[in-house]
């Protein structure tokens, strides 16, 4: 029988942090509790802070491989990215 810890449960049972400090588990609580960084989850304002190209999915890319993911996803950064090829656009 396999058993699961929560992430709840491993922060104030088993590692016995103090029930005042409140850390956030997910996304949507962490800009529920911290709503000045929530640029921190707007995908196109990283890019822009480490002068990477990016753009809104009607902008044609100067250059190929490209990624295409949500601007910002709070159901987990990593879910659902596309890849494409410049063979992906035919004119």
């Amino acid at each position: 029988m396999r058993l699961y810890i929560l992430k709840y449960n491993m922060l104030y049972y088993i590692c016995d942090c103090p029930k005042s400090l409140e850390i956030p588990t997910n996304d949507f609580r962490a800009i529920e509790l911290y709503e000045n960084h929530r640029w921190l989850y707007n995908k196109k304002i990283i890019a822009k802070s480490q002068n990477i190209e990016y753009g809104d999915s009607n902008k044609i890319p100067s250059k190929y491989p490209i990624i295409v993911r949500p601007i910002v996803n709070l159901y987990g950064m990593g879910r659902e990215p596309t890849s494409r090829c410049s063979t992906c656009f035919n004119s």
